[in-house]
C-alpha cells in the first residue's frame, strides 16, 4: 500500500476482507497503521501495488511500480492533467493497471446501466455533484498545484459517469469559478454525447448542502439517480427513480469491494472493462477541456 490517507485506509480494509489478497507493507509519511513500514515501496517483492496518493505523485509511482514488476491499482485522480498520463504504459511485462473510478460500481449506477436500453435513444443527460466546501485548509484537495479543485477531485467521477452512460463526449461550452489559490470551486458545462445528445454538467463546492443527481431522459422514459451511499453518509440515501414511479433505495456502498473483485478478475486474465488507462485518459482530457475552455 502506497498512501494510507482516508481513502487508502478504505482500500486497505477492502483488501484485507478478501482472502485472495495479503497486504504485506505500507508506505505513508503520516504513518502506516498496523502495517510493517517500508521507505521504499516497491522493494519488497510483492505482486501488487495499491497507490492512493495525490495526483501529482501518482504517475511516477505507477510507472515505477509497473517497471519493477507489480500489478497496479491506482486511486483517482490519476494525474494532474491528461499530459501527466502520457508516459504511463498500460501494460509492462504483462502487468495489469487499473484506476479507481468506483462511482461506476455504486448500486444505483449499476442498475441504471442495466435499465438504460429500456429508455430508447437518449435525448438529454443532466448531472449535478455539489458540496459546501472544497476541503480542510492545507489539504491537497484545496491546492491546485497538488491536483486539488472540485472538478479534478470530486467532479471527475461525474465526468466519468456521463462518459460511461452517454458515450463519447465533446465539450461545447464551460464556465469556471476559482478561489484566490486558483482551485476551481464551481464548474458548469454543456457537452455533447453520442449522436449529439446534450449533457448538462455541474460540479460545485459552493452549494448549501451535499447533493448528487444524474438524470437520463430517453424517448421511452426517464431514470433519475439521487444521492450516493458513501462512507461519510453526506449524500445518502442512494436512490434510483424511474418515470413509471418505481423507486429503489440503497444505504450501503459496496463499490470498493466490487472494484477489488474486478481487479482480481483482471489478474486472472479477464478483459479490461473498467478503470483502464484509456478510461483515465479520456476522463482527464475532458476535465482539462472544461478547465481550459473549449477550443
Amino acid at each position: 500500500m502506497v498512501g494510507l490517507g482516508r481513502f487508502g485506509q478504505r482500500r486497505l480494509a477492502s483488501l484485507r476482507a478478501d482472502p485472495r489478497f495479503h497486504v504485506v507493507a505500507g508506505c505513508d509519511p503520516q504513518g502506516t497503521l498496523d502495517l510493517p513500514p517500508t521507505a521504499t515501496p516497491f522493494a519488497l517483492g510483492a505482486d501488487i501495488a495499491v497507490i492512493a496518493v495525490p495526483p501529482g505523485l501518482a504517475p511516477a509511482l505507477v510507472v515505477e511500480a509497473l517497471t519493477t514488476g507489480h500489478h497496479v491499482l491506482c486511486e483517482k485522480p490519476p494525474a494532474l492533467d491528461g499530459a501527466g498520463l502520457a508516459g504511463v504504459p498500460e501494460l509492462v511485462h504483462s502487468r495489469v493497471l487499473r484506476y479507481g473510478f468506483n462511482h461506476r460500481l455504486h448500486p444505483a449506477v449499476r442498475e441504471a446501466r442495466r435499465r438504460l436500453p429500456s429508455l430508447g435513444p437518449l435525448r438529454e443527460v443532466s448531472g449535478v455533484y455539489e458540496r459546501p466546501s472544497l476541503a480542510p485548509t492545507g489539504g491537497w484537495r484545496a491546492r491546485p498545484e497538488a491536483g486539488g479543485g472540485i472538478l479534478r477531485d470530486q467532479g471527475i467521477h461525474l465526468v466519468d459517469l456521463c462518459y460511461l452512460l452517454a458515450g463519447p463526449l465533446s465539450l461545447e461550452s464551460a464556465g469556471v469559478r476559482r478561489e484566490p489559490s486558483g482551485a476551481e470551486t464551481h464548474v458548469e458545462a454543456l457537452l455533447r454525447g453520442a449522436g449529439g445528445v446534450p449533457v448538462h454538467f455541474v460540479s460545485s463546492a459552493e452549494a448549501p448542502a451535499h447533493r448528487f443527481r444524474l438524470e437520463l431522459r430517453g424517448d421511452r422514459g426517464t431514470l433519475r439517480l439521487e444521492g450516493l451511499a458513501t462512507s461519510s453518509g453526506a449524500y445518502a440515501p442512494e436512490r434510483l427513480v424511474s418515470s413509471t414511479g418505481e423507486a429503489l433505495e440503497w444505504d450501503h456502498d459496496d463499490s470498493l469491494d466490487r472494484e477489488r473483485d474486478l481487479f482480481a478478475d483482471a489478474l486472472g486474465g479477464a478483459p479490461g472493462l473498467h478503470g483502464t488507462l484509456k478510461d483515465a485518459t479520456v476522463v482527464l482530457s475532458l476535465v482539462d477541456a472544461m478547465l481550459q475552455g473549449p477550443p
